[in-house]
C-alpha cells in the first residue's frame, strides 16, 4: 500500500514544500526529527523554513484545536473521553 493511502506524511509532497503538520501523529514527528538532524548537519535554510512552518502549524493550529478549545468550552479531560 502506498504511504499516502495510509495517512502517513511521507509521499504526499516534498518535506521542503509542506505547509501543515499532516499525517499520523506518531510517524510525522519521527520524520521531522530526522529532518532536524539533517538541518543541523547541513544548515540548509529551505529545510529549516519548512520545519518552522510545520512546527507553527502543529503548535498554533493542532494544539489549539485539540487541547485549548475543549478547555475553553468547559470540557474537563475526564468528561471528554
Amino acid at each position: 500500500m502506498e504511504p499516502e493511502k495510509r495517512g502517513l506524511p511521507i509521499g504526499r509532497q516534498r518535506l521542503r514544500q509542506e505547509k501543515e503538520a499532516v499525517g499520523h501523529s506518531a510517524v510525522g514527528p519521527y520524520l521531522w526529527a530526522g529532518a532536524v538532524d539533517v538541518y543541523v548537519e547541513t544548515g540548509e535554510r529551505e529545510l529549516r523554513a519548512a520545519l518552522e512552518r510545520i512546527w507553527d502549524d502543529a503548535l498554533f493550529r493542532l494544539v489549539k484545536v485539540r487541547i485549548v478549545s475543549p478547555l475553553l468550552n468547559g470540557c474537563i479531560f475526564r468528561d471528554c473521553v
